[in-house]
């Protein structure tokens, strides 16, 4: 399996932080590993600390090319 990771708002009114936390518990069988990344106190939309948004997806992305 490929690894797989997550970065969720706590506030988040739009999906679920809960639910995102789920799908990595069920996917831990399958992906060669699973992480979660708690954004704290934002919503759905990436408006707040974008730079950390970023940083997230791009470190991640990087780590797939290695």
């Amino acid at each position: 399996g490929k690894p797989v990771s997550a970065a969720h708002g706590s506030t988040d009114k739009i999906t679920s932080a809960r639910m995102t936390r789920a799908f990595l518990d069920r996917a831990e069988g399958i992906a060669a590993s699973t992480e979660f990344c708690d954004m704290g106190r934002v919503g759905h939309y990436m408006f707040r600390n974008v730079r950390a948004w970023n940083g997230f997806a791009a470190s991640r992305c990087l780590q797939l090319l290695r």
